[in-house]
């Protein structure tokens, strides 16, 4: 089967205090283009041939072991981009085998049935409410035992964190991605020493930043006001762990500028260096992306839009031919179980 995951963009955590019993949190959303593909099938010995080279090894040989699937695996990335660039690619790559293997099981998957021992969004929910819902999507952060944590930027119990909220933004809004050819993002030690230098976060930041999400970000949405938006992103994006980040990638201040010039906010997905921002298809002129290229040529320009909708399952009919499946449509189809109303997301 073909399995298409969209990458997500991480625009900012919400509480990295670490005085609460929730930590992190945070805002992001699902992006139509690029994507992440993957042939997945049951087969006598495992080739996993992905961009994480033994990290995907070892990820698919837990998932077997956890959900006790007796085949082997053929795991081969069709299409996808670099791994450690702000998208989100490990945990897009972990639910589209996980997804597989629960569809070869004749079972279901939503977030309440990820085991907690394949550490999927235990620190952010926006990687997974990306593959299983699309949009824009807002994450409660993980529960916190005040009398045992060693790190607020650790992950809780393993279990992920719930998806608060879920919404779609309006299709006259688009999305410009500028995504590096070669420089990618601090990972493993470096990046939970970069979190152990900047924390904590100062509370007043961290109410701010709530604050600026459910009075200013939420109703511009709801709204469809694009001027109050990009004012909350502005907001939201001058606090927190977010200045920190922006000033570890150097290489991406010249865009994150450019792009708050010229569209009024410019952003930098996670760790980085992925930049973007948004823009009002209406206002849109392709002649300043090529005019970006040229300026940055050692970035990609993606003028994409949000992904309002969940992954996407291509099966094989055995004649040749196949038929396409919506995480959405799976809800309803014979293989799997429906999943709990997501009603109170919207």
């Amino acid at each position: 089967m073909l399995i298409t995951g969209r990458y997500r963009i991480h625009i900012n955590s919400i509480d990295l205090n670490g005085t609460s019993h929730r930590c992190c949190g945070g805002i992001g959303f699902a992006v139509q283009e690029p994507v992440i593909r993957l042939q997945v099938d049951a087969a006598n010995k495992n080739e996993i041939l992905t961009s994480h080279g033994v990290e995907g090894e070892e990820f698919v040989d837990l998932v077997r072991n956890v959900e006790k699937f007796e085949p082997h695996l053929r795991v081969l990335e069709i299409e996808s981009e670099r791994p450690h660039i702000g998208l989100g690619s490990l945990t897009q790559l972990k639910l589209s085998v996980l997804k597989a293997v629960r569809l070869l099981k004749n079972e279901y998957m939503d977030e309440t049935s990820i085991p907690s021992s394949l550490r999927i969004g235990a620190t952010s929910g926006i990687g997974f409410g990306a593959f299983l819902y699309g949009g824009f999507i807002i994450d409660g952060g993980y529960r916190v035992d005040l009398n045992t944590r060693n790190s607020i930027n650790g992950e809780g119990i393993g279990r992920p964190a719930p998806i608060i909220a879920r919404h779609e933004l309006p299709k006259e809004w688009g999305v410009l991605l500028a995504v590096p050819k070669t420089l990618q993002s601090i990972s493993g030690v470096d990046e939970e020493e970069f979190f152990a230098s900047i924390t904590p976060i100062k509370k007043s930041e961290t109410r701010e930043i709530a604050y600026s999400i459910l009075l200013g970000l939420l109703p511009a949405i709801r709204e469809a006001n694009f001027a109050a938006f990009l004012g909350s992103l502005n907001d939201i994006c001058q606090m927190g762990s977010k200045p920190h980040e922006i000033r570890l990638n150097s290489s991406c201040h010249p865009i994150i500028s450019s792009l708050k010039t010229i569209f009024g906010f410019g952003g930098l997905s996670s760790l980085g260096p992925t930049c973007y921002t948004f823009f009002e298809k209406s206002r849109y002129d392709a002649a300043i992306t090529r005019n970006l290229e040229l300026r940055f040529p050692d970035f990609s320009w993606i003028a994409t839009e949000v992904c309002n909708a969940p992954y996407e399952v291509s099966m094989n009919n055995g004649l040749g031919g196949g038929y396409c499946l919506s995480g959405a449509q799976l809800l309803k189809h014979a293989l799997i179980d429906p999943c709990p109303s997501r009603t109170e997301l919207v």
